[in-house]
Formats: structure tokens, sequence, C-alpha cells
């Protein structure tokens, strides 16, 4: 089944009619002032003021974040593209950004859970999942707990994110579904692999919770697909999905307990 299907006419309105009507709700905070961690990292890096006609000041804008351990050179670079914006219209254009952002995250939500209800959800009508991924998507977008994310200005960083870990899960997820009822090739699993590799470097180098894409997907693997490949469960594939999702846990766990200093 391809997970793209069963998106019927109807359907594309609601999502339509969510999408304007997230955009109308956060358009309300479009004229709001940049604060906390925008002032250091947008307002006083003297890196995003830059001749944009030459490469090296991008690289140094890209490079201008000592956020993290990587720095976030593509969240900065993101950032460079807004300060091109006139004088007066850079706060909105790094707002307006960030709420385009949370819509095509919102709609990724939608096109994970469609999936993900397909085969959780024995015997529903693909109709109805699309009206429940809808559902999710809807609490997504519109909920109260992102308005913090979506404009506070430096909070991409994290939205990016996110866009490229549920592009690669939606990946995993087109591609396994497949698996699961005819199998796949040497060369499919490749395939995936590299765009998996690909998504998740672009995740991590937005922010660097990006590198839990693998995990999300052996949670899917262990909790969704559970083995199975061809129509037959693998109990290769299942117990090493298994030890590959705990080891990390167990392992967390261990440096917590060892050291309880650290918290």
């Amino acid at each position: 089944m391809n997970p793209a299907q069963n998106n019927s006419p109807a359907g594309r309105y609601w999502l339509l009619c969510i999408l304007g009507f997230t955009l109308c709700a956060y358009a309300a905070g479009l004229p709001g002032v940049l604060f906390f961690d925008d002032i250091p990292a947008l307002v006083d890096n003297p890196s995003l003021n830059f001749d944009n006609t030459l490469f090296d000041s991008w690289r140094l804008s890209a490079l201008s974040s000592n956020s993290g351990p990587l720095g976030r050179p593509l969240a900065m670079l993101s950032f460079a593209a807004n300060d091109l914006a006139p004088t007066e219209l850079k706060v909105v254009g790094l707002k307006l950004t960030n709420i385009l952002i949370h819509l095509m995250v919102g709609y990724l939500v939608m096109l994970v859970s469609r999936v993900i209800f397909r085969h959780s959800l024995s015997g529903i009508d693909g109709v109805y999942a699309h009206y429940l991924a809808l559902f999710v998507a809807s609490l997504w977008l519109l909920h109260p707990l992102h308005v913090s994310t979506v404009l506070y200005a430096v909070q991409r960083m994290a939205q990016l994110s996110t866009l490229f870990m549920l592009l690669g899960l939606y990946q995993f997820l087109s591609y396994r579904s497949r698996w699961a009822e005819s199998g796949g090739s040497a060369g499919e699993i490749l395939a995936l692999l590299v765009w998996l590799s690909l998504l998740g470097t672009l995740a991590v180098y937005c922010k660097e919770n990006g590198a839990l894409l693998p995990w999300f997907i052996l949670v899917v693997e262990v909790c969704l697909f559970k083995g199975l490949w061809a129509g037959r469960t693998n109990v290769a594939l299942k117990l090493s999905a298994i030890v590959l999702l705990t080891i990390p846990l167990l392992l967390t766990i261990a440096w917590i307990v060892s050291p309880p200093g650290f918290i």
C-alpha cells in the first residue's frame, strides 16, 4: 500500500483548512519582538550582517553560532538568508519563516501518522486513517505548547531538526511498509540507508537532537512492524531491533546512576 494513497479531495480540503487556520492563528505573533537567546544569536551577531555576494561571508555566517558542539550551521544559514530582508521586515521574516516550517512539519506529522494508523489498526479503511492522521496533525499544529518554539525565532534550530527527522522517518515508513508485505532488495535497503544518512546529517547540523532519528526508527520497527518481512515475522530482525533499541537506554541509565552528581 502506498502511504500517499487515500488522500481524497475532501481530505485535502480539510488539510488546507487546518493549515490556513494555523497560519491565521500564528500571524498574530508576526509583529512580535526578538528576545532572550535571539539577541546574542541573531541581533548582536556581526557575522549575520554580511556581504551576500561573497561565499566566505555565507561560510562565516553558518559557523557563527557557539550553540551545541556542532554549531548548528544549517540553521544559521537560514537566519543569514532571512537577514537579507529590508530592516523593517527582518523580524517579520524570521517569524514568518518559522511559521511556514511549522506548517511543513505538521504536514509531515500527518503523513507519518497515516502510515502508522494503516499498519497498527487492522482493517481500518484508508479514508479513516487519513482523517485520524489529520486529527493528529491538527493537535500538533494548534497545540499552544508550540507557540514558544514557532514565534521564538532562534528555536528554528529545533524546528528544522524536527523537519529533517520526520522526513527521514517518513522515508523509512514508506520503504518498510512495502518490505513488510513483499520484502526488499539489497538496492532498496542501500537506497534507504543513503536517504537516512543524508536526512540524519541535515537534522544534526540544524540541532544535535537530530541524532535521535535512528532511535525513533528502532521504536517504530519494534512497536509497529515487529520484524514483519515479506508477510512473515523474521525473528532475527525482530530481536536485533529490540537489542539495538534497548542498549542505548541501558547505557543512559548506567551513565546517570554511576555519577549521580551529574543530575
